[in-house]
């Protein structure tokens, strides 16, 4: 796969051979890690956030997965699902999200894909970019226990949320051509009345982060090289 930007179908992405953010996220814990999931499958909560994220962004795509039962799945949506992505779909256009959209900007494909090879060790990644806005707005959905702002703030430390949007920053900079603005993530609480609040990465934050996905891709790249997947350190540490 050359680097660049496709439309492709869900199966057509996940068959193409490249590092995704998932992966990225078990090398950093260990090489052994991603090795021993290779074979991972979609949990209930991703095919919810991707039905909100086609809900707001594609609203007639939206009818015709899920409405019309286009999309078949192993964990299908219920009569509540519909229901609470109504009610996020309203609180989110109530947000900084429809500012964004009066200043008549375009939303790309929700199944645009990305290839690019990261610039260190030339290893090629990929990414389904939930949404980009033309005017160079990278803005991605994810769900929350508690939105309210020092409470997530404390998650994206713990989930290394950073290192998702610097991954993604750098997919859409590399196989377009195009900088983008910033990061903007909306963080939507699970429970009713599922409150949304919306944030930004700044880019020191991104560059710190962008230092250890790149350490992990290097870890990806030697034991690629070696065929050897190790797990923690061997020696022995200090408590």
């Amino acid at each position: 796969m050359k680097t660049g930007i496709y439309e492709m179908t869900e199966k057509e992405f996940k068959d193409e051979d490249a590092l995704t953010i998932d992966d990225i996220k078990l090398l950093m814990k260990s090489p052994m890690h991603y090795f021993s999931n290779v074979n991972k499958k979609t949990d209930k909560e991703t095919i919810f956030l991707e039905a909100i994220k086609r809900a707001i962004l594609d609203p007639e795509g939206f009818d015709n997965v899920y409405l019309k039962g286009e999309r078949k799945s192993e964990f299908p949506l219920k009569r509540n699902d519909y229901t609470a992505i109504e009610i996020i779909r309203r609180n989110v256009n109530t947000t900084i999200f429809e500012k964004l959209l009066d200043r008549k900007n375009k939303l790309t494909l929700i199944n645009r894909c990305y290839f690019w090879k990261d610039e260190i060790n030339l290893i090629l990644c990929k990414a389904m970019i939930p949404c980009v806005v033309i005017g160079n707005w990278i803005i991605d959905f994810i769900l929350t226990d508690n939105a309210k702002a020092e409470n997530f703030k404390q998650e994206v430390k713990e989930k290394n949320l950073a290192v998702d949007a610097a991954f993604l920053y750098d997919g859409v900079k590399l196989s377009s051509g195009a900088v983008p603005n910033t990061y903007i993530l909306f963080a939507i609480e699970r429970e009713f009345p599922h409150a949304v609040n919306h944030f930004y990465f700044s880019h020191t934050t991104l560059d710190r982060a962008r230092i250890t996905y790149t350490n992990a891709i290097t870890q990806f790249a030697a034991s690629l090289a070696t065929n050897t997947w190790p797990g923690y350190s061997e020696k022995l540490i200090e408590l």
